[in-house]
């Protein structure tokens, strides 16, 4: 790991990709259920969150507070949803009880949602 800087966005001077860092590896792969639950690490395990955020190219520095943390808030919410709520009647799987939606999403990034034809969108449970 060392001094290894962590590869989300390319490097504007560089448009290439680079290798997946070593903190990101156990998140690619044909198996969604364990890149799902190693992803968890973020929110559960404050090392690895710390590593990973360190870890940032400083370019991108920025985007941990503006972004990054609002989403992992955001992300931490639905886990904790899908842990109280997964057995009950109702579930709501689709935008875990309508805290993962597109307008959420971009809510948590400052961004202003483009408009998606009702057909589109997900219930807001």
């Amino acid at each position: 790991m060392g001094n290894e800087e962590l590869n989300i966005l390319p490097d504007p001077k560089q448009p290439r990709r680079l290798p997946t860092h070593s903190l990101l590896q156990p998140w690619e792969g044909d198996d969604y259920q364990y890149n799902a639950l190693t992803k968890t690490g973020i929110d559960q395990l404050p090392e690895y969150r710390r590593k990973l955020l360190g870890a940032v190219q400083p370019a991108f520095k920025p985007l941990i507070d503006k972004w990054l943390v609002p989403l992992l808030r955001l992300f931490s919410n639905a886990r904790h949803y899908l842990a109280w709520s997964a057995q009950d009647a109702d579930f709501d799987g689709e935008t875990l009880g309508g805290i993962l939606t597109f307008e959420k999403f971009m809510k948590a990034i400052g961004a202003v949602p483009r408009e998606i034809p009702d057909e589109f969108k997900a219930s807001e449970g």
